[in-house]
């Protein structure tokens, strides 16, 4: 089986950038999730999706995020292309090479509390363990 993704937005609740490489940083992204069977046949299609993700105050940005498991499906999940496939997508929006917010490292005192970001991206595919 496999899981297609399109994130749609990003739902930013809480981000602190200062410029002693302290941040915290509180998100949701949402996406459309379908999953196909093994003759590409999708078996579920779910819009509304979504999956929080964190970096605890006192991190560097660049460090990883820690990222939860979609709110919307309970089956057999591949967690690890799925954490890092929103990891990546969330650094191409906000940070040093952001296209939608751009953070640089000399960037001070940077924060954002409740601020919905809109964003299309391309369909990401990855398989679903057995």
């Amino acid at each position: 089986m496999k899981a297609a993704v399109q994130f749609y937005e990003i739902v930013v609740h809480d981000m602190h950038f200062s410029g002693d490489n302290q941040s915290r940083l509180q998100m949701t992204a949402r996406f459309r999730l379908q999953i196909a069977n093994a003759d590409n046949r999708v078996c579920f299609d779910i819009p509304n999706c979504s999956v929080d993700l964190a970096q605890p105050w006192g991190t560097q940005f660049g460090d990883p995020f820690e990222v939860g498991p979609p709110n919307c499906y309970q089956g057999n999940w591949n967690y690890q292309a799925f954490s890092e496939l929103v990891e990546n997508f969330v650094r191409e929006l906000v940070g040093p090479t952001g296209r939608l917010l751009h953070i640089s490292e000399d960037s001070t005192n940077v924060e954002m509390k409740n601020c919905v970001l809109g964003c299309q991206s391309q369909v990401f595919v990855f398989d679903l363990p057995n």
